[in-house]
């Protein structure tokens, strides 16, 4: 019983440090993936900070990581709020910079977006679900 005991133990061990290991692989994985990516879009609202934005504006490729949607916010801090339009988090995760900010739009404004420039853009349904689900009406 003692041997046993040991060998269950022994097990546990084993499988909670291949799991930590497993995480760990994940965690700095993604992070080398989102680390240029909010670069990018922390480059983008340095350089539009003195200019708040008053409707959404669309930057077509942009930097590297492709299409960005920049949108006005009530912050004065942040007045931009910016959007990666071809790169997502998994399915329904989005890069938005800054990550507090709530952007400030009308619903009216998100389907003039969508029916100009964008129609021929593959922008993710991720970013096109949340503008939708964040707009006012």
């Amino acid at each position: 019983m003692r041997y046993t005991t040991i060998a269950l133990l022994g097990a546990v061990l084993v499988a909670t440090a291949l799991l930590s290991l497993s995480l760990y692989r994940q965690f700095r994985h993604r992070a080398q993936i989102e680390k240029p990516i909010y670069a990018a879009l922390h480059e983008i609202e340095f350089e539009h900070r003195s200019a708040p934005l008053r409707g959404p504006l669309f930057l077509i490729g942009a930097t590297d990581v492709g299409d960005v949607i920049g949108l006005p916010t009530a912050d004065p801090r942040f007045p931009n709020a910016w959007i990666a339009g071809t790169q997502t988090r998994g399915t329904q995760g989005i890069y938005l910079f800054p990550e507090s900010a709530r952007p400030r739009l009308a619903c009216g404004e998100v389907d003039r977006l969508f029916a100009g420039p964008l129609t021929a853009r593959s922008i993710a349904p991720a970013v096109r679900r949340y503008l939708h689900e964040h707009c006012s009406r």
